[in-house]
């Protein structure tokens, strides 16, 4: 099974607005998202705060999405970074520099700040639909060599 990173700011809607907020469509959101994958990936948020404030964040997935998806709070990003799935990965994050490391596919969101990815393989989209998207594709396409292959 594929392991997709998650960083946690990415998911906790605050808006409908699919361009102003990290993905917070009404129609198709963070728990569509996992609803529609979970069978297929391992599902890992990853959170950067205090304790309290992964509490926080622990309890909102819970109440909101669900009760099995695991959490890592990374405090060494070194340490954390070493533990990756690089081979199957996916790691989303609106933070590019979250991104410079080898996992095999990385997508960034990005709000309309202009952002250097020139001269690398970071995917970049608006909303949970377009990673949607990606992972559909990928599912049918190797990474590498776009060769046709079989379900995620």
């Amino acid at each position: 099974m594929n392991t997709i990173y998650i960083d946690f700011n990415n998911i906790e809607p605050t808006s409908d607005n699919c361009v102003s907020v990290p993905f917070a469509i009404a129609e198709f959101d963070f728990k569509n998202f996992y609803n529609k994958y979970k069978d297929r990936l391992n599902f890992v948020i990853v959170s950067r705060g205090s304790e309290e404030a992964v509490r926080h964040q622990r309890e909102w997935l819970k109440t909101n999405v669900s009760t099995n998806i695991e959490m890592v709070n990374v405090s060494n990003e070194d340490e954390f970074f070493d533990g990756l799935d690089y081979e199957n990965g996916v790691y989303i994050s609106s933070n590019v520099d979250s991104l410079f490391n080898s996992i095999k596919l990385r997508i960034l969101y990005n709000d309309g700040e202009l952002v250097d990815c020139n001269n690398t393989d970071i995917l970049v989209v608006q909303c949970w639909k377009d990673i949607d998207e990606i992972l559909s594709f990928y599912s049918h396409y190797d990474y590498d060599t776009l060769d046709k292959k079989g379900e995620i």
